[in-house]
């Protein structure tokens, strides 16, 4: 983290504030969790929202996320072991 430090504090001084609220959608609960992770902001990056103070956080729709998870579950052969759980419709 303290490599990242000054671009941490770049990104902090250019934020606007936010302009929405987030809400916990879907959950997947597989294996792998970390690489699945992984790979879905890899299928996103063209998505990714750089002036952020914190994490990596992409402007897309609900079903862009989901397919990005659901492509790299089936990449991996995970999508009969992974049980997903949708909280808002």
């Amino acid at each position: 983290m303290i490599n990242s430090l000054e671009e941490r504090i770049r990104r902090f001084e250019a934020y606007d504030g936010p302009i929405g609220v987030w809400r916990i959608n879907t959950i997947y609960h597989t294996k792998l969790a970390d690489m699945v992770e992984s790979e879905s902001h890899e299928v996103l990056s063209h998505l990714a929202v750089l002036n952020v103070p914190f994490g990596e956080v992409f402007s897309c729709s609900v079903e862009q996320a989901r397919s990005a998870v659901g492509s790299v579950l089936e990449r991996h052969g995970l999508t009969d072991s992974t049980k997903r759980e949708t909280l808002f419709n």
